[in-house]
């Protein structure tokens, strides 16, 4: 797994898409970071997506990690243990691994009225921390919201608007353990 840094165009096209270089933070078997490179070529409409943060699949040498692969059949459960992994690392005082994959085994996709949101000042690991609100979507007249403070990257930082109706993970019954579905076009994976 490898976590968006930075990318630029190599100059190279192929059926006018771009090949692009991707530097990497990667997630190795062990649970360490290491820094590598990818070059993919890119379809034009995926462009949008590929931002800062973004989860890419890879495969690397262990003997070599200077450059790696773009894996194009990754092991999807392996990538999202591998992301939960790197998050934990990335933020230690947000969600615990352990409560990462609940969320990802347990979790249901829901509709919330974000009901308020806004930054602390702290940033840590290029995300910035923020206290949130939210109230399910048809329970709007119990009043009832959850509150926590997580990290959101800053490309979602227009997306999260109080007032707007946003996707969230809840566990049913621990709904206190929310976290923000965005679209890759916003930014990568749960924050």
């Amino acid at each position: 797994m490898g976590f968006i840094r930075s990318t630029r165009q190599t100059g190279l096209y192929v059926n006018e898409n771009p090949q692009l270089l991707f530097e990497l933070d990667a997630l190795a078997e062990d649970g360490t970071v290491f820094q590598t490179s990818v070059r993919k070529i890119i379809p034009i409409t995926a462009m949008a997506g590929m931002v800062p943060g973004r989860a890419i699949p890879i495969r690397y040498n262990p003997d070599d990690r200077i450059r790696a692969v773009w894996d194009d059949h990754p092991d999807e459960s392996l990538a999202q243990e591998r992301a939960a992994r790197y998050l934990c690392q990335k933020h230690p005082g947000d969600l615990s691994y352990e409560q990462r994959m609940e969320l990802l085994k347990n979790g249901v996709m829901k509709k919330a009225l974000l009901k308020s949101f806004r930054l602390t000042g702290k940033e840590e690991a290029g995300d910035y921390e923020a206290e949130a609100a939210i109230q399910l979507a048809g329970e709007e007249q119990s009043g009832h919201t959850f509150e926590r403070t997580l990290y959101v990257p800053n490309t979602a930082l227009e997306y999260l608007i109080p007032g707007r109706y946003v996707d969230v993970r809840v566990i049913p019954g621990r709904e206190n353990l929310f976290v923000f579905v965005l679209d890759t076009s916003v930014a990568s994976g749960i924050s």
